[in-house]
């Protein structure tokens, strides 16, 4: 069942930020210092249409909203993104895609997972392969926790 708090990020990130001409304006429209203030350029789904997989309670008020993104389209492309939600916002995401220049610079395309946090963002890993949901979950979970 879709919890309720989580229906709002993601109509936020499907709408708000969908098909920006300018995604890096939009990013500024957030009100608090998040993590989608920060990189939301990068975390937007754009042509993708993001599905609320599982929420993760990891305790002491915080979850892990777990997205998975759909067929990979777009600049941005991404298959999962995983929230961590201290009850305010988006502090971190880690997302695992493999984004167009990536894919036109080499062959076979390559894939990332990256750390987004409200002020950093970081490579984690590179492979030639998308990950499954299950590795993309224990890899965000013993990140974010």
């Amino acid at each position: 069942m879709l919890k309720r708090r989580f229906l709002l990020p993601l109509i936020v990130l499907a709408f708000a930020l969908s098909g920006a001409a300018n995604a890096g304006d939009n990013a500024l429209s957030y009100e608090t210092d998040c993590v989608m203030k920060t990189w939301g350029q990068f975390l937007a789904p754009y042509e993708q249409t993001p599905q609320l997989r599982e929420t993760i309670d990891i305790g002491g008020g915080k979850t892990i909203a777990a997205y998975d993104m759909g067929p990979l389209q777009g600049r941005f492309a991404k298959q999962y993104v995983f929230f961590l939600d201290d009850g305010q916002c988006f502090r971190k995401a880690v997302s695992f895609g493999s984004y167009m220049a990536t894919g036109m610079m080499r062959e076979p395309r390559m894939y990332h997972v990256d750390l987004y946090t409200e002020d950093m963002q970081g490579l984690l890993d590179v492979s030639s392969k998308p990950t499954s949901f299950r590795t993309a979950r224990k890899k965000a979970l013993d990140v974010l926790k």
